[in-house]
């Protein structure tokens, strides 16, 4: 079980970006204004806010997950619809991340004579574990299961998301991660691999890990 303090996972944002161009006949491109071409160009430049914008000691996340244009072969649509996912470890990198997609898009939609408009969906903030509840469950984890149990430093948070973030906004807490993956009982697989299992041998230690963790907590 690995419990630590600080940030463990990020916010976990939602852009959808509507490009407007003029439509037209696939032959006479020169009489649109493809709105296709200027979504690329904006996928292509939305890469940039993470490898040139954001400090190099940060962690950040841009993906354009969602593409939707068109209704046949030949014609040019009048509009083109990008959605993606915003992943940040602290507020600033989020606001910051936000407001750059908006300004790219619309910038790089009216330097090709088109237009964009930009929608940002919050969603939970970045998980951020309380130092005094992560040392807690920590020591009692390790008083239930025993010190080779447990990592007490998280190296690179993962940039999914939760919303126990929210709970963490109101009260002191702490999110552990607990590995269960098992390649010998085929339990290795990702969440949302469609071949996920959980290993029940294991299953009684992250139970076991919270009930001593409330028992410590209430003694206090």
């Amino acid at each position: 079980l690995a419990i630590a303090p600080g940030p463990v996972m990020a916010a976990m944002d939602r852009f959808i970006i509507k490009v407007k161009g003029s439509g037209g006949h696939g032959s006479a491109p020169e009489r649109c204004v493809d709105p296709i071409w200027i979504a690329a160009q904006i996928i292509g430049a939305l890469q940039g806010i993470v490898s040139r914008e954001l400090a190099p000691v940060n962690s950040g996340v841009v993906s354009v997950c969602m593409v939707t244009a068109g209704s046949a072969f030949n014609i040019i649509p009048e509009e083109a619809v990008l959605e993606g996912t915003i992943r940040t470890l602290t507020e600033e990198d989020r606001a910051m991340v936000a407001q750059r997609i908006r300004e790219i898009a619309a910038g790089v939609a009216q330097s090709l004579q088109g237009s964009a408009h930009t929608q940002i969906i919050l969603g939970p903030p970045p998980v951020k574990n309380d130092a005094a509840m992560a040392a807690l469950a920590a020591n009692s984890t390790a008083k239930v299961l025993g010190e080779k149990f447990v990592q007490r430093s998280i190296l690179n948070p993962t940039m999914v998301g939760e919303d126990v973030a929210y709970y963490l906004g109101e009260v002191p807490g702490a999110f552990f991660l607990f590995g269960t993956g098992s390649e010998k009982n085929n339990t290795h697989y990702s969440h949302h691999s469609p071949y996920f299992s959980v290993d029940e041998d294991v299953l009684w230690h992250g139970c076991a890990a919270m009930a001593q963790t409330a028992c410590d907590y209430l003694s206090e």
